[in-house]
């Protein structure tokens, strides 16, 4: 997944992608007891809620570490390649 100039791996986005599907689980538990007034199905909602607010830290938390972890490209390669191709009188694309 691309986010910005950076990317984001396959640990972050999988557990971004449960945790959407947690989220949704839980607002239908929400529609259901909200129909029933069954409170365990209000608690399961709750939990549920919960625990997808708790994967979607620890997704950022990841990221963040993978973020730090991976090197850092400053751009100067391009811009190189650039001048490079304009010293050579080769047309750039941007």
């Amino acid at each position: 997944m691309e986010t910005g100039v950076a990317s984001l791996g396959a640990g972050p986005s999988a557990m971004l992608a449960a945790a959407g599907l947690a989220r949704a689980a839980s607002l239908a538990l929400y529609e259901v007891a909200s129909e029933t007034l069954d409170g365990r199905t209000f608690a399961e909602a709750a939990a549920l809620g919960d625990k997808a607010r708790q994967s979607e830290l620890t997704a950022v938390a990841l990221a963040e570490r993978e973020a730090k972890a991976r090197p850092r490209d400053d751009g100067s390669d391009s811009i190189r390649a650039r001048l490079e191709h304009l010293r050579a009188g080769a047309p750039t694309t941007a």
